[in-house]
């Protein structure tokens, strides 16, 4: 490969039935951390 070829992307890997979230902002609740945009739990 040279300099010049970019390497293909990969596709970020999901569940079935589910999108991908980068999780932009975050919220605590009950002393837990949560996706403020899709609301999953994240464990940091």
């Amino acid at each position: 490969m040279t300099d010049t070829e970019a390497e293909p992307e990969t596709p970020i890997e999901t569940s079935a039935g589910t999108e991908a979230c980068e999780h932009p902002e975050t919220e605590q609740r009950e002393g837990k951390t949560h996706c403020r945009a899709c609301a999953r739990q994240l464990y940091l």
